[in-house]
């Protein structure tokens, strides 16, 4: 334990926000002010003499010197070394990057790439990939499997010296500042290994509606239990605030949390990378029900509702969907 507050104490020095992390990945105590400001020393050496530290992340963006990272989920790949394979897609492109950007193992034998830069964003997943036949034996209400995506504003990544994890190529003393031009090779080389594709769709209102008329969508958001539909589909209630209720995502996951729903502004959001739905964007309940029940098809979605008896359809025609937003 003391090697580990040593070290937190070393990244500290070199302008990194740190914080202790559990078995399981995740952060001993409250992190999100880290976000904003470095924790003091007194705060990492309280954090790591936890019972329950066994492991060091490093908070990403600001805070840490705009520091993003790029995690590399070799075990969901279904060929080989996907690590090898994106080296050789960047380096087709610039041969110098990887020579600039610090590189470490992970536990699950993937890899991180790290790196500074003026322009960050938030985690982003950059390639994704549908669950198998043979996963979903396992996990049938699993629907996606990351490969690879981003740790930057609103994250953290457990780094080096945490067991199961080592610096291959520099290490945090020499992190590179490289340029927008770079961080866009390095993204647009992961998105290639991308084979899962979201559908984002908005319903088109219907003309001249009637005085009172409720759509079969409309309704279902003022009287369906989209409590009850998670959970159908796999999602398991973990906890609940005065106004939210919070699940972990069907499948394999160590998070205690994958996204919640806010009772008070009626949507549900996720903060994980491996579900169907777009991170932190809000879902109303009705486009939940689209994205569960219906495959995201929301034409679809509006003939089911209305046949379960939500809306005031009897005398109207179906309305027509086109690609946009949620």
């Amino acid at each position: 334990m003391n090697d580990l507050l040593d070290t937190a104490l070393k990244y500290s020095a070199l302008g990194l926000s740190v914080i202790a992390t559990d078995a399981l990945k995740q952060s001993v105590g409250k992190w999100k002010s880290f976000q904003d400001t470095r924790p003091d020393q007194s705060q990492i050496s309280e954090m790591f003499r936890h019972p329950a530290a066994q492991g060091v992340a490093l908070v990403t963006g600001a805070s840490s010197g705009n520091l993003e990272a790029i995690d590399i989920d070799s075990k969901n790949y279904l060929q080989e070394d996907l690590v090898a394979k994106l080296w050789d897609e960047i380096t087709g492109v610039d041969k110098r990057i990887i020579d600039k950007v610090v590189i470490a193992r992970s536990r699950s034998g993937g890899a991180h790439i790290y790196y500074r830069c003026a322009d960050i964003g938030s985690n982003q997943p950059l390639a994704r990939r549908p669950t198998t036949d043979q996963e979903k034996l396992f996990n049938p209400k699993e629907k996606v499997k990351v490969l690879i995506e981003t740790r930057g504003i609103g994250g953290y990544i457990v780094v080096p010296p945490t067991p199961g994890y080592q610096f291959v190529q520099s290490d945090f003393g020499q992190i590179p500042v490289i340029s927008k031009k770079e961080r866009e090779v390095l993204l647009q080389a992961s998105q290639r290994f991308n084979a899962y594709q979201e559908r984002k769709i908005e319903r088109i209102p219907p003309k001249n509606r009637p005085a009172g008329w409720l759509s079969p969508l409309d309704d279902y958001n003022i009287r369906g239990d989209v409590i009850q539909l998670l959970q159908k589909h796999g999602w398991t209630v973990t906890g609940q605030t005065g106004k939210r209720t919070f699940f972990k995502r069907p499948g394999e996951t160590d998070k205690r949390s994958s996204g919640s729903f806010n009772h008070e502004l009626n949507y549900f959001s996720v903060f994980s990378t491996s579900t169907e739905f777009v991170p932190k964007a809000g879902y109303r309940p009705y486009a939940v029900y689209a994205m569960l029940e219906c495959g995201g098809d929301f034409s679809l979605a509006y003939k089911k509702l209305a046949s379960d008896g939500f809306g005031q359809t009897h005398t109207l025609k179906t309305p027509q969907y086109k690609s946009l937003r949620i």
